[in-house]
């Protein structure tokens, strides 16, 4: 930190600490705008789950090149965007497999997949489980 012997040169320096420290600490604003971006991005799909989207469909929403759109999904969830749709349409799967009545085709539909077996193939390879075996087995 900076130290500065001057009281009057001194108070332009902590005003400007200040400000910083208040910016990088309040959570209602962003600390990175592209972390922002990416979450606004997977909120509006999460909004229009039966959207087939595309990786080109994705950038146009925040106007990033794919390869930009990539790293920046990497970095924030271990995955890439497309990959993080399908986490995106498995989770509300899996809990209305868990706890609703809803057949799996109204499932599958439901989470964005127009064909049953899509959805079970896609289902079976985040899970390791067909959606009739989780249900079966997670199932209070």
């Amino acid at each position: 930190i900076y130290h500065e012997p001057n009281k009057l040169l001194r108070a332009g320096c902590l005003s400007q600490l200040s400000q910083y420290l208040t910016d990088s600490l309040d959570p209602s604003i962003p600390a990175n705008q592209d972390l922002h971006r990416l979450d606004v991005l997977f909120q509006h799909v999460e909004q229009q789950m039966q959207v087939a989207w595309s990786i080109e469909q994705l950038c146009a929403v925040v106007y990033y090149s794919a390869p930009h759109l990539h790293r920046l999904c990497q970095t924030r969830f271990s995955r890439s965007p497309m990959q993080h749709v399908i986490y995106l349409r498995i989770e509300p799967a899996k809990y209305l497999l868990r706890y609703s009545g809803l057949s799996i085709s109204q499932i599958a539909e439901y989470v964005g997949y127009q064909e049953i077996s899509n959805f079970s193939k896609r289902f079976k390879k985040s899970v390791g489980q067909s959606p009739t075996y989780y249900r079966a087995n997670m199932c209070i």
